[in-house]
Parts: structure tokens; C-alpha cells; sequence
């Protein structure tokens, strides 16, 4: 039991918080990513997947 609650307590210490901070524009259905703030090299990648996937 000792052992369960120290992995427990090093499992919860080391673990964080992941937030993907997009942005996004719209409301309902018509809510989409807005690219602005993305690096030029992904930008190009987003609107092939625009394409494709929308």
C-alpha cells in the first residue's frame, strides 16, 4: 500500500498541464482555427489540411 501511494504522490509531482493555446474564430459549426499567430512553414501545412479535411 505504501509503495501505491508513493508512486501515486511521484506520478502526480511530475505531471503538468498541457494547454494547446489556439485561437480560434466563429461560433457553433462555423468555429475554425485562426492561423495567424502560426510560423510561416506551418501555415503552408494548414492549408493543404484546410483543403483537404474541410
Amino acid at each position: 500500500m505504501k509503495k501505491l501511494v508513493v508512486i501515486m504522490l511521484l506520478v502526480a509531482a511530475t505531471a503538468t498541464l498541457a494547454h494547446a493555446g489556439l485561437k480560434v474564430v466563429g461560433k457553433g459549426d462555423a468555429m475554425r482555427l485562426n492561423p495567424a499567430s502560426y510560423p510561416p512553414a506551418m501555415k503552408a501545412n494548414y492549408q493543404i489540411m484546410q483543403g483537404k479535411c474541410v
